[in-house]
């Protein structure tokens, strides 16, 4: 987990920042797969799916944007 830990932490570019969002929500992932499975609860892949898809939403606004359109939530991810 150290080396993806390390990957976290960016420089002030853009897409740069925008890799290290994408790395913290894989190593959350990673962790709670662990945590829920040591605990016996079930990991939400659903949730996991859809915040994912919203932050590449975000990610992919135009800078000037002031909505989000096409935002579908996935129930069955």
């Amino acid at each position: 987990y150290w080396q993806q830990y390390e990957q976290t932490y960016s420089d002030c570019r853009y897409e740069t920042i925008w890799k290290s969002v994408f790395v913290t929500c894989d190593l959350f992932s990673r962790l709670a797969r662990d945590v829920a499975d040591q605990l016996g609860y079930p990991y939400l892949d659903a949730d996991e799916a859809n915040m994912t898809r919203y932050l590449d939403l975000v990610r992919k606004l135009p800078a000037d944007a002031t909505e989000i359109s096409g935002l579908a939530v996935d129930t069955d991810a």
